[in-house]
């Protein structure tokens, strides 16, 4: 029965998996078998976990934790812990999801593992992005990546440069941003490893289109969205789609924005993944705002946000916020667009993300022009401008450059808008 479920669990059919292994799981227990029965009832978990069951996962993990604990056998509970981590960290909680780690981390300096601690150290350093927790994230992925070149473990070492990358991307540091992904996707061709090279390909797209430059991150996701469908990859599939739905929508092509980040919504919900539909939700809101549908930019980034806060993703949260601040300062809602400005500034400069912390203030500045108070209006876009010169992104500082400009118009000194607008 167990390896009728392995053959189905390895072909994807996890459904079909769980049935042999409830089975097999019954047979262990007549027998008497704790040890079966515990290892048994982990592989469960693991397949509920494919399935993006997550809650069927963890009640079948703390099965197996607490059979494994009884037997003593240290090395499953490595296994399992490193499970109820990952689950939680899918979950958006992600202090559960590094105590998890922690104790992983005791087991695998226990036995004197190195591949052990290392593994562990990339999965806290991930857990601590999605968290916020950027200082902690480099601090943890840098000894997982110090470790990988000891040991030579290449996919390891892609691993902790892709989650370097994606630290200095938030904190818009893009010239390390771009030297760490670069790297880890040279290692990624080197091993010929698709699935690696597909993540790799989606962080340098989200990089390239953070510094404006849409052509490069195009040709980026586009690879990724490619070799996602030779793997039928749902998952790399999605974050590829929704990467070019906001490409789409900063070139100026709305019908292709809205296209691809429907279809990436459309997957996200498929499959469970919340992230995908997150940062879909976010780039439909962001289309829809050009096109002047604050109806719909309301309803999309209300949406989310509650995953956003639902995952505890700070970065998320702060996007969310801003584009509800643009969308109230255009339907003439000021304090509203105020009230968000600052929750969104709020999360920015706490997490360090310079690029949302000048959108804030760009829309704070707009806001604050527009109720009268034109030396806060004035203030607050001199900021952001301050902000997006250290971005390197003329796009962004165009845009910061003209709203300042406006602030200039409104105090009546028209010789520094007429300068500031040009």
């Amino acid at each position: 029965m167990g390896s009728l479920g392995i053959a189905y669990y390895f072909k994807g059919d996890f459904s079909r998996a769980i049935d042999y292994y409830q089975q097999a799981i019954k047979l262990a227990r007549q027998l008497q078998d704790k040890q079966r029965e515990a290892a048994i009832t982990g592989v469960i978990g693991f397949a509920y976990y494919a399935k993006n069951d997550y809650l069927r996962a963890i009640a079948y993990y703390e099965q197996s934790l607490a059979i494994n604990r009884t037997l003593g056998d240290i090395q499953q509970q490595y296994g399992i812990l490193t499970g109820l981590g990952v689950t939680y960290n899918a979950l958006g909680n992600y202090d559960r999801a590094i105590s998890y780690y922690e104790q992983d981390l005791k087991i695998a300096t226990q036995l004197k593992d190195p591949q052990g601690i290392k593994d562990t150290f990339d999965n806290i350093g991930a857990a601590y992005i999605n968290g916020g927790n950027y200082p902690k994230a480099i601090e943890y992925s840098q000894q997982s990546l110090t470790i990988a070149k000891a040991l030579k473990d290449r996919a390891t070492e892609a691993n902790a440069l892709t989650n370097l990358s994606t630290v200095y991307n938030v904190l818009g540091d893009y010239t390390k941003a771009l030297d760490y992904i670069q790297q880890s996707l040279q290692i990624a061709r080197e091993l010929k490893n698709l699935p690696l090279e597909a993540t790799s390909l989606n962080q340098l797209a989200t990089i390239y289109y953070a510094i404006g430059d849409n052509t490069k991150a195009l040709s980026s996701s586009e690879q990724s969205l490619q070799i996602a469908r030779q793997l039928r990859d749902p998952s790399s599939e999605g974050r590829a789609l929704t990467n070019l739905g906001g490409i789409y929508n900063n070139l100026g092509k709305y019908p292709q924005a809205l296209e691809y980040s429907s279809r990436g919504l459309e997957i996200g919900r498929n499959i469970k993944d919340p992230r995908i539909e997150q940062t879909s939700l976010i780039n439909l809101a962001a289309t829809y705002l050009v096109l002047g549908n604050y109806a719909k930019v309301i309803d999309y980034s209300e949406r989310s946000l509650i995953v956003a806060r639902r995952l505890k993703d700070p970065q998320a949260q702060a996007t969310a916020l801003g584009n509800l601040s643009s969308a109230y300062i255009f339907t003439g809602n000021y304090n509203k667009a105020i009230e968000y400005s600052n929750q969104s500034l709020e999360i920015a400069q706490k997490i360090k993300d310079r690029r949302l912390a000048g959108t804030a203030l760009l829309n704070l500045g707009s806001a604050s022009l527009q109720t009268g108070k034109y030396q806060a209006g004035l203030q607050y876009s001199t900021q952001s401008l301050g902000v997006a010169k250290t971005l390197k992104n003329p796009q962004l500082e165009q845009q910061f450059l003209a709203n300042l400009g406006i602030a200039y118009l409104f105090l009546g000194k028209y010789n520094e808008a007429i300068s500031y607008s040009n």
